[in-house]
């Protein structure tokens, strides 16, 4: 009722005024404390908090305040800003580079694929290996990504990126989706016919002997594509 209701905004107007309040103590008096006040629920103002963590450059505190407050998208901007900077920042070394970015976006549930999908960009075109592990590490938001999404965004990137994500989902999650079985055997043959012709290149040398015997291990062995399909994207000169 409305009682409850009045009560209940009581409380947690006093509930942030205290949790403000040690935390500007802690920032008085002992500011290496105040970080373990953000990795628990607390009712700290966001305002507040953001603004003092900034002028004393306690970046790391802040982004784990963020994480905590669910403000991902500030999170992952200050971490872009912090990663792509050419040198690293004296106030904030350890966000340098893409490694932090990538632990925080395989924190994030698969329900925020928009937000992963948009800022996994660049840390997979900075350090493809490392920012594969945001869609190929063994943990249970990895493998709850939408599948198909993740696919369109890799193929976006590079041919080989979308290549290894398929290899991964069929080969070690078992995927039997026909779709993606299917897609897999296109992209190998695209990789295949762009080599050929000199418009793409194999990433690690000449792996054009390796992808032609996937290619063909995969038709022998799959049985969730259409032969049809594939019969239709050869060339039918030079068999």
């Amino acid at each position: 009722d409305e009682n409850e209701v009045d009560f209940a905004e009581k409380l947690g107007e006093k509930a942030r005024l205290v949790d403000t309040t040690l935390f500007r103590a802690h920032m008085y008096a002992t500011p290496s404390l105040a970080g373990s006040l953000f990795r628990i629920a607390n009712f700290c103002d966001p305002d507040v908090v953001m603004e003092r963590l900034e002028e004393t450059g306690r970046y790391n505190d802040l982004i784990d305040f963020l994480y905590g407050k669910k403000l991902h998208r500030r999170a992952l901007e200050l971490l872009q800003r912090f990663g792509q900077a050419e040198t690293a920042p004296e106030t904030a070394p350890q966000l340098h580079g893409p490694t932090r970015t990538v632990g925080y976006l395989q924190n994030l549930s698969p329900d925020k694929i928009d937000l992963i999908l948009e800022f996994a960009e660049w840390p997979v075109r900075t350090d493809p290996d490392l920012g594969m592990e945001i869609f190929l590490a063994d943990t249970e938001n990895a493998e709850m990504l939408p599948r198909h999404r993740v696919l369109d965004f890799l193929r976006g990137i590079d041919l080989a990126l979308a290549v290894r994500y398929l290899e991964h989902v069929i080969e070690e999650l078992n995927d039997m989706t026909p779709d993606l079985h299917q897609s897999l055997l296109y992209l190998y043959l695209e990789g295949l016919q762009k080599h050929k012709s000199g418009k793409w290149e194999f990433p690690n040398g000449d792996d054009s002997a390796e992808w032609r015997d996937k290619l063909l291990e995969m038709l022998r062995s799959s049985s969730q594509y259409s032969p049809a399909k594939m019969l239709d994207r050869l060339d039918r000169d030079g068999m």
